[in-house]
């Protein structure tokens, strides 16, 4: 049975693999996103505060929204 789609490029997996690096290279300057790295410490804070905040708003919030919040909220400190 033939697959729908196209089909898969002749190329080796590193060359798929640099192609999926220059990819996402592309599309995080295009969106301007940048990743944030933290410890496991800092994530569960992270997380239980967002908890509590989620749950005082009424609305699950993203981890995207309460890095917002937090920084909005330190602006007006």
């Amino acid at each position: 049975m033939a697959r729908a789609g196209r089909p898969r490029l002749n190329i080796s997996d590193e060359e798929r693999k640099e192609r999926n690096k220059a990819s996402a290279r592309k599309s995080n300057q295009k969106h301007k996103l940048r990743h944030v790295t933290i410890d496991k410490d800092l994530l569960e804070r992270f997380t239980h505060l967002k908890d509590i905040s989620s749950k005082k708003l009424q609305v699950e919030l993203t981890n995207r929204q309460f890095f917002k919040l937090l920084l909005i909220n330190m602006e007006n400190v």
